[in-house]
């Protein structure tokens, strides 16, 4: 089968994409470290088709086959590589997360699965979003669980001093022979009260409600409804420790990612590890709280004007004792308008 490749875009030198293993790249003021231009030389490539290319991994000399793979992850949410034909830690990061996303093991090598999986993704027609009138007015925070947030459609006006968060949803009824849960995440850009920066988050929220619609949020989702047995299930979910890219345990993983208006953009993950040493286990149960969320948190950045999208390829965790593969939401992300 001859596969469709994505026609080589040229990347202004200085739109470098910064990466990161952890949420953790921030100096000790808080704020985003700053990096020296790296950019390097950009040159052009000729569109050439994966397939017909090797496996590739840090330090592969292919470098037309690189630059395709490149071109390639640019060509979905969140990324920004430099097209340079140079497989290095930014393109391997960015592989990794689309790995994770895809329910594959996070080597960061791109070998027959992972170019299958990026054909199939790429065959996927990505929605945008379009910028706001000049009419729109600054989003209002949304606190409440469940509150009716802003509506993202058409992009998020930041206020300063809010959360600038849109709706819990891209939700999921996660269920066991023995238990359920509705897992479902929002985005966040909050920014500070005097303007002057802004921080991306992605919280993660489980709940177990009476009526388990999910026809509401952002963007609105197709309805799931908790089938029949599952309210007489237990409000609890258990999910068991898996090793990580950097071969750690964890039991929930959020990747979180925001692209800047400066062309900047940042990738790390928020890594949950177990709380139960001997079971090697993370337990969120209704009786401990009635809807325990999780936070992850980005750095801080200055705020410029300009269009900031915060996105995730989708959190995860294995669910214990359902007997599959680690459970990944729909990834997703939001344009966020600064003036």
């Amino acid at each position: 089968m001859q596969r469709k490749f994505r026609i080589l875009s040229a990347i202004a030198a200085g739109s470098l994409a910064l990466a990161a293993v952890g949420i953790s790249a921030a100096d000790g003021t808080g704020r985003a470290a700053a990096h020296p231009a790296l950019a390097a030389q950009m040159a052009s490539f000729p569109p050439v088709s994966l397939d017909d290319c090797p496996t590739l991994r840090t330090g592969s000399s292919s470098a037309e086959c690189v630059a395709q793979l490149q071109t390639d992850l640019n060509s979905l949410p969140g990324n920004h590589l430099g097209v340079d034909g140079i497989f290095g830690s930014q393109t391997r990061d960015a592989v990794a997360m689309f790995q994770q996303a895809h329910g594959l093991k996070q080597d960061g090598i791109v070998g027959p699965g992972t170019k299958k999986a990026l054909d199939a993704a790429l065959s996927v027609p990505t929605p945008t979003l379009a910028p706001p009138s000049s009419a729109s007015a600054p989003a209002s925070s949304a606190t409440a669980p469940g509150q009716q947030a802003t509506d993202p459609g058409q992009g998020i006006a930041l206020g300063a001093g809010q959360d600038n968060c849109v709706d819990y949803s891209q939700g999921q009824v996660w269920q066991t022979s023995t238990s359920w849960v509705r897992a479902r995440y929002r985005f966040c850009l909050l920014e500070s009260g005097d303007g002057a920066t802004v921080q991306p988050i992605v919280q993660v929220q489980f709940d177990w409600p009476t009526a388990c619609s999910l026809s509401v949020g952002f963007p609105p989702s197709a309805s799931v409804d908790c089938p029949l047995s599952t309210l007489d299930k237990q409000n609890l979910v258990i999910f068991q420790a898996y090793t990580n890219i950097a071969n750690t345990p964890v039991t929930f993983q959020i990747p979180l990612a925001i692209s800047q208006p400066n062309g900047l953009t940042y990738r790390g993950w928020c890594n949950y590890p177990p709380t139960n040493a001997t079971k090697n286990t993370r337990e969120y149960s209704f009786a401990t709280k009635d809807r325990p969320t999780i936070t992850c948190h980005g750095p801080l950045f200055d705020r410029l004007p300009g269009i900031y999208t915060v996105s995730t390829p989708g959190p995860r965790g294995d669910v214990k004792y359902d007997g599959s593969p680690a459970r990944i939401m729909n990834g997703g992300s939001v344009q966020y308008i600064s003036s």
